[in-house]
């Protein structure tokens, strides 16, 4: 029996939790289960890699099955002799597979179902559980990783054709409408998400050493990711960029941005601030548009924008993110800027020319920082741009790479890209980071993009100015969630849809959803409600910034104590004297610090482990439990 890849990436979550922490263990069941329904008793390895592609939809490199192969050995499901592979029919018996995919095949088939039906109901789409299946995976595939060598295929997910166009914007939607009913089968989705996100681990250099910290390794973030991580697009937006902040940071990456990205920074809050000063609130577009959205939403004034753009720099620092200036030019690193700006320009929509310059200047200033250095691992690259552009990250790369020039790990990754190599490092402590990311990826999926949604408000501007539609029902287009809503469903994201008669069918909704004496209620309650939660927003930001700066000052203190107590173990050691303490305890302390200096010494000298390294999770941890505490008593 064949099983659909999807859930297989599910049997990959439920072997990592049953087999442990090593992600090469999760492929062996699934290896020793295509072994025992093999017709030959010899192992090969093209044709075991032929069987699971067959079997559960996936496609794993030789050198993946090969050191599976050997896990395999080691369990008795085969024997080796004379370089060749047997299999043990008795062990692979005893295999129990079944259970965990009938278990599986059940969730799956129910989830499918679910699809099927909610694509049906909303959209009128009656999709086969193989159009449903290959809508699924049309949607994990926008997410694979992307870390090492640009000719790395980077995903074990067969090619598909997704059933339409939208399928992609129908499975976001499946998925929010899923966590907002707190339907079961979303939990599955989740599984089947950490699975994919366990399968990535095979395209790592050695999927055994993924747990390895960073060392030496300065990350710096782009525009949108801090945008969002700052809070400044909404709380969805930047609860996983969050997480992966703090997952950075406790794994030993330094946090950067350079100079110019905090200008850009600036600049986009500056250009919103502008707007509500003109009173330019309705064409809106660019890759600032989410951010405009949430501070409009928000009631924020341009006074409270200039607030946000004078205090930028220090939010920045609470969130341990530092301003590094451009390494200085070098004869012998540079690389073809203008060929790389006519690349990027030819294959990205740049709203404008500075947002172009401003990417090929942080490309070219991080090859310069890695001076002409090849990285096999992404945890010694000494300097990688982290960006939320895929097109981007790609495109960099392909050129950088020439021909074949650039091995090892890319000089440019997507914020998924690094979420999940940061979370196979620490799966159990950040249990929810891919729920949080499954949510955020829903959400910018369902939201229009900057085409479509300038389409729409050039035509509802339109029809107030040349008054078909009531200043009140022009209020609840532009603002309200229904609208929004009923624009997506609509056109599914699909800016050719987009006519003039769909603001009309829009409006027709929206009344159907609310009585007149609703939209009046919302048009004057809604400012008021925009204005609490820019307040409560900003209780939020002021109690992690405390938070963050309390935690921060007990690390230095204790940092400080440890210091002074090492350095009484190497002073007491040079006395010509024995310390006027009376009983043994004096000795007992000093020889328990010798001790424990002489392990630092030890994990310093073979992996490379600080003091600070050992603090740095225990610093976000308490940051996180101060958070909580003040929260409680601000109540």
């Amino acid at each position: 029996m064949a099983t659909s890849a999807i859930a297989s990436l599910a049997i990959l979550k439920v072997n990592w939790d049953q087999l442990g922490k090593d992600y090469i263990e999760n492929f062996v069941p699934l290896i020793a289960e295509c072994i025992r329904l093999s017709d030959e008793d010899v192992v090969s390895l093209p044709g075991l890699q032929e069987d699971v592609q067959t079997r559960f939809g996936l496609t794993l490199p030789q050198s993946i099955i090969s050191s599976t192969l050997s896990r395999a050995r080691k369990r008795g499901y085969v024997t080796l002799q004379h370089h060749i592979y047997r299999r043990e029919p008795a062990e692979l018996a005893k295999l129990g597979f079944s259970r965990i995919q009938a278990s599986v095949l059940a969730g799956h088939d129910s989830l499918l179902a679910t699809l099927r039906e909610f694509a049906h109901s909303r959209y009128a789409l009656s999709w086969s559980e193989q159009q449903a299946d290959a809508a699924l995976l049309a949607f994990l595939e926008d997410h694979q990783l992307f870390i090492t060598r640009a000719s790395v295929r980077g995903t074990v997910l067969p090619d598909v054709d997704p059933p339409s166009p939208d399928a992609r914007y129908i499975v976001a939607a499946f998925a929010k409408h899923l966590q907002a009913t707190g339907s079961s089968h979303f939990a599955f989705l989740e599984t089947v998400a950490k699975g994919n996100m366990l399968a990535n681990a095979v395209f790592l250099p050695e999927p055994s050493q993924a747990q390895r910290n960073f060392h030496g390794t300065t990350v710096f973030l782009d525009t949108t990711f801090l945008i969002y991580a700052l809070g400044y697009a909404g709380e969805i937006r930047q609860a996983p960029c969050l997480e992966l902040i703090n997952l950075l940071y406790e794994t030993g990456a330094e946090l950067r941005c350079f100079q110019h990205t905090l200008e850009e920074i600036r600049g986009a809050l500056d250009a919103c601030a502008n707007r509500i000063i003109r009173g330019d609130l309705r064409i809106t577009y660019g890759p600032g548009v989410p951010t405009f959205e949430y501070f409009l939403s928000r009631g924020y004034s341009a006074s409270d924008l200039q607030i946000l753009i004078s205090k930028v720099d220090k939010s920045l620092k609470d969130l341990r993110i530092r301003i590094e200036q451009k390494p200085a030019y070098r004869q012998d690193f540079l690389i073809d800027e203008p060929g790389l700006t006519q690349r990027l320009s030819e294959r990205m929509k740049y709203a404008n020319e500075r947002a172009l310059v401003r990417d090929v200047d942080t490309i070219s200033a991080i090859m310069r920082l890695r001076a002409g250095q090849t990285y096999f691992y992404v945890e010694d690259s000494r300097a990688v741009f982290v960006t939320t552009n895929t097109t981007l990250a790609r495109e960099a790369t392909l050129f950088l790479r020439g021909d074949d020039e650039l091995y090892g790990v890319a000089p440019c990754l997507t914020d998924f890209s690094l979420t999940n190599l940061l979370w196979l490092k620490r799966p159990t402590s950040a249990p929810t980071l891919p729920r949080k990311r499954i949510i955020a990826d829903c959400f910018a999926a369902t939201q229009p993009d900057e085409q479509l949604w300038s389409k729409y408000l050039a035509e509802i501007d339109r029809l107030e100015q040349s008054k078909q539609i009531s200043a009140e029902d022009y209020y609840v287009l532009r603002y309200s969630m229904e609208a929004k809503s009923s624009l997506m469903d609509l056109t599914r994201g699909q800016e050719e849809v987009f006519t003039r008669a769909t603001v009309t069918e829009i409006l027709a909704h929206v009344r159907d959803l609310m009585t007149a004496e609703v939209r009046a209620e919302l048009v004057e309650t809604q400012a008021k409600r925009r204005e609490l939660q820019a307040r409560e927003d900003e209780r939020k930001a002021r109690l992690r910034s405390r938070a963050q700066r309390a935690a921060s000052a007990v690390i230095r203190d204790v940092e400080v104590i440890a210091f002074l107590l090492f350095a009484l173990v190497g002073v007491a050691a040079f006395l010509p004297f024995e310390p006027p303490l009376k009983g043994a305890a004096w000795r007992y302390f000093l020889a328990g610090l010798s001790l424990v200096l002489a392990f630092l010494s030890a994990e310093s000298f073979v992996r490379g482990t600080t003091l600070r390294a050992i603090l740095r999770p225990v610093e976000v941890r308490l940051a996180t439990r101060i958070e909580w505490a003040l929260t409680t008593l601000a109540g």
